[in-house]
């Protein structure tokens, strides 16, 4: 089991670990699987991976792959944290809840939306599952074990979020702009350059907007209204999530939809606060092995203790170390690496099949006399150790890794989970 180093800090940003969903969603925001060769890289990519749970739907897939003894295992070892809470920015300006009055059009009310227990909520979430009535005693370990490794966002950082979110829109609106063209691209199929929008700050959680974005692209003032709401609704979204990675200590596997407008934010420190890049480097590397993606199906399944083994391993380090520069290296150089000759003979040599070797040369020479038997296994050493080292890259590419996935048919699947 990989050491867990003493957790950094509240604020101090540790590039071991890292927040992330790994959930693939419907278009309708369902939950339908897990991105399992994105779980999987980032837990030997990291010491910690956080995984932002949308209220526990990716643990039944979780279990198809692991086990529910495996995904425990990977809990218990600190390896896999857990974030899960429904904090979030909600605009009400226009919904009369609570009986408040409704604002004018362009006129944004903000407020916090979370659940006011909990432990309620979380259980609730964790009794939606159909897993709860298929296997009630292997999904309520599971549960406890999910529990213990939740990382609620602090009292402290829930006190920052909302002066962060007011801070990025008044008085300097470069932020909103921003929010609101990539909203405009994607949503509206439009393109607006130059345009002005000022935020006024109307009480302690309103925001009036004056635009001129109707007037550019002939829009009507409520269609205008839903597309600032887009954009301020796109900053609140990285807000909590500056706020997640400050509370977690962890960077962030950020989408690539999302960076541009962080990058607007933190320039530079956008690529050395993201995983993005190392995760990208990771799958280059694979890909020119020519090591196809983990398939995201039932059949496929990991085997914990071996992945927590690795995770620790001396080759896994090395390959971390190396892949952090790798990005520069063209496809050649990477495929000398991880598949040329020397590589692959150094781990050949180190492995069971090199015991052997040495094995039978050793003897054989022995036989002709004994200090040449002698001398053969200070060759041996120095064979192995300066001119033929166990590649620690290629190992990982080319054995380790591979390794730790099996693929069972769906029956198999099913006996295992019964």
């Amino acid at each position: 089991m990989m050491s867990q180093p003493n957790p950094p800090s509240p604020g101090q940003l540790d590039a071991r670990r890292v927040l992330g969903q790994s959930s693939i969603q419907t278009p309708s925001g369902d939950i339908c699987g897990i991105d399992l060769g994105e779980f999987v890289r980032r837990l030997l990519l990291f010491d910690t991976y956080v995984m932002c749970s949308v209220r526990l739907r990716e643990f039944p897939f979780l279990a198809q792959h692991f086990g529910y003894d495996g995904v425990q295992e990977l809990l218990a070892s600190g390896a896999l944290q857990v974030h899960c809470e429904c904090l979030m920015f909600a605009q009400t300006a226009q919904s009369g809840i609570l009986g408040e009055p409704i604002l004018p059009v362009l006129t944004y009310k903000f407020r916090f939306v979370d659940a006011s227990n909990w432990d309620d909520y979380f259980f609730k979430c964790a009794n939606e599952s159909g897993q709860r009535r298929r296997y009630p005693e292997k999904w309520h370990r599971l549960i406890d074990s999910v529990r213990m490794a939740v990382r609620r966002t602090s009292p402290e950082v829930r006190a920052q979020l909302f002066p962060e979110f007011l801070h990025e829109l008044v008085p300097n609106a470069i932020l909103l702009k921003e929010s609101i063209r990539r909203n405009l691209s994607e949503a509206e199929n439009a393109s607006l350059n130059d345009f002005f929008i000022v935020p006024h700050r109307e009480s302690e959680d309103v925001i009036r907007v004056e635009t001129d974005i109707g007037r550019h692209l002939g829009l009507p003032l409520e269609r205008v209204h839903k597309i600032v709401e887009a954009g301020l609704m796109g900053i609140s979204g990285l807000v909590l999530t500056l706020g997640h990675m400050k509370n977690h200590s962890a960077i962030t596997g950020f989408k690539a939809g999302e960076l541009p407008l962080f990058s607007r934010k933190l320039g530079y420190l956008a690529s050395l606060a993201c995983s993005a890049s190392k995760e990208q480097n990771f799958q280059r590397v694979m890909e020119i092995s020519g090591l196809a993606e983990l398939p995201n199906r039932k059949g496929v399944r990991i085997k914990t203790d071996k992945l927590l083994r690795l995770r620790d391993s001396a080759e896994c380090r090395e390959f971390r170390d190396w892949l952090s520069g790798a990005g520069s290296a063209s496809d050649a150089e990477i495929r000398d690496r991880v598949r040329s000759w020397n590589a692959r003979l150094g781990t050949l040599v180190s492995g069971q099949v090199g015991r052997t070797l040495r094995f039978l040369t050793t003897f054989g020479l022995g036989l002709i006399n004994l200090p040449t038997g002698a001398a053969a296994s200070v060759f041996d050493s120095f064979l192995l150790d300066r001119l033929l080292p166990r590649s620690g890259i290629a190992a990982f590419v080319g054995d380790s890794y591979p390794s730790l996935f099996t693929v069972a048919s769906v029956d198999d699947a099913h006996r295992k989970n019964s």
